[in-house]
């Protein structure tokens, strides 16, 4: 695929798939042992612990001490993960690195738990009268109970109706934990002073202190230098907003269609808060990018008022949901989306209207009225451009729509699908519910599940 546009390689060649697929078994090792490493170092101590206590206390104490080290290990891999790294991204895709850190930092949660269980269940570890001498045991304490009040304001937050700056701020409180947790560790734990156990537990925490100065320091410098300008805001429906961007005099901003970037606007009428969003533009839109919103939480109400002449920042792109990374030349496309799930679509569309106009493809939008169907002059270009572009609207709430009716299910989906359903690529956005229950239409209506493309907004 040719630059010219702004759009950097595409990974099409077997070298680099073969490279892609050594990194990612690579990361995925390293991840595996890093956490094997922490109970290795409990159990390297285990024989001298059996020995001097018996076998009953010693293994209380052994699990207990890998359960520790296993939820600081975890705590550490948690940055990695959403740290936004470009290689991480480029071969997992950032949605489905912090879907994993969600679920690594409840395992971390329930190991942090464990740790205190195991070691006071033996009768060498008692809990005695308050002391100074003893703060170290406090501090684990302290940092278990500030780990407890991020892992649930982060699972519970639309049940707690947090809103999102509060949480972001208490999610925050995890660098404390982490410092505390390693404080502690180093004062208590005599496994970690000596031999190898003192050189992995060097490195690990010398390669996360800089990995903080890198995505907490260095990177916003960089990213504050290089400044976007709103050129416009405008109101697409009732609750729908595109705002677009003038990129900074001489500089290039290389994508690929259909992925994201963290947006944060400086504003007196937004609040600066960064959140990540779909680019709705074409790669081939040089000069400007645009985001298209939809008024959905308290943020999104108000990035309706961003006026022309604010300035933006931007940090992307991520993300894989993108036909340009995922098939192969003139393979048929089918697109589902559901509500503001299609500004991929939307992105992708417009390339391929440049790139590929004679491309066959299929889009499927589900909505709920006719007023919700906010990009149809855009479709309407693109479909001029693009003489095999099939659109379906699909409206749940509109009982005088002429067109199909009701939720997507499997009979609209077999009625709407090209008839060869082995040999089409899917791309699937939309709400989680909506596009769990279309998957298991699609593989059953005879689609591979290799060839099915999802992207998750909510992470």
């Amino acid at each position: 695929m040719s630059d010219e546009a702004g759009i950097g390689p595409v990974f099409e060649e077997p070298s680099c798939l073969c490279r892609c697929r050594w990194l990612k078994l690579l990361f995925l090792a390293v991840t595996i042992l890093f956490p094997v490493g922490a109970a290795c170092v409990a159990l390297s101590s285990h024989s001298r612990i059996v020995g001097f206590l018996g076998p009953a206390e010693g293994w209380l104490i052994t699990i207990g001490k890998a359960t520790g080290l296993g939820a600081a290990t975890l705590l550490l891999m948690q940055f990695v993960l959403s740290a936004r790294l470009k290689l991480l991204d480029r071969l997992f895709g950032l949605d489905r690195l912090l879907r994993v850190h969600r679920l690594l930092g409840a395992t971390a949660g329930v190991l942090a738990c464990m740790h205190p269980l195991f070691l006071y269940a033996s009768a060498t570890y008692e809990i005695g009268p308050v002391r100074s001498s003893a703060w170290p045991v406090y501090l684990g304490a302290a940092a278990l109970v500030l780990l407890g009040v991020v892992i649930c304001t982060s699972l519970w937050r639309v049940f707690l109706e947090l809103p999102y700056g509060a949480w972001l701020w208490v999610h925050r409180m995890v660098f404390v934990v982490v410092v505390a947790a390693v404080v502690h560790a180093m004062r208590i734990g005599s496994d970690l002073r000596v031999g190898w156990t003192r050189v992995m537990a060097t490195a690990a925490l010398t390669g996360y202190a800089g990995l903080f100065i890198w995505a907490k320091l260095i990177r916003p410098l960089l990213l504050g230098g290089r400044r976007f300008t709103v050129t416009a805001v405008n109101q697409l429906n009732h609750n729908v907003c595109r705002i677009e961007l003038a990129l900074p005099e001489g500089a290039a901003f290389r994508r690929f269609p259909g992925q994201f970037a963290f947006l944060k606007i400086r504003s007196r009428n937004v609040p600066a808060e960064e959140h990540p969003f779909t680019i709705s533009s074409g790669p081939a839109q040089d000069g400007h990018i645009q985001f298209t919103i939809k008024a959905s939480g308290d943020f999104t109400r108000l990035i309706s008022k961003a006026a022309p002449g604010d300035l933006a920042r931007v940090d992307g792109p991520y993300g894989l949901f993108s036909y340009a990374l995922k098939t192969g030349p003139a393979q048929p496309l089918v697109m589902i989306a559901g509500g503001v799930g299609v500004t991929p679509m939307l992105s992708m569309l417009c390339d391929l209207s440049v790139r590929e106009p004679d491309r066959q493809t299929t889009l499927i939008w589900a909505n709920r009225t006719e007023e919700d169907i906010f990009a149809r002059p855009f479709l309407e270009e693109v479909s001029a451009k693009m003489a095999n572009l099939t659109v379906h609207h699909v409206l749940s709430r509109q009982a005088d729509w002429p067109g199909e009716k009701g939720r997507l299910d499997r009979a609209k989906l077999d009625r709407l699908l090209p008839s060869i359903r082995r040999d089409l690529q899917y791309f699937l956005c939309g709400p989680g519910a909506m596009m769990d229950s279309v998957k298991s239409y699609l593989l059953k209506l005879g689609a591979r599940r290799r060839r099915i493309h999802t992207e998750r907004f909510s992470f």
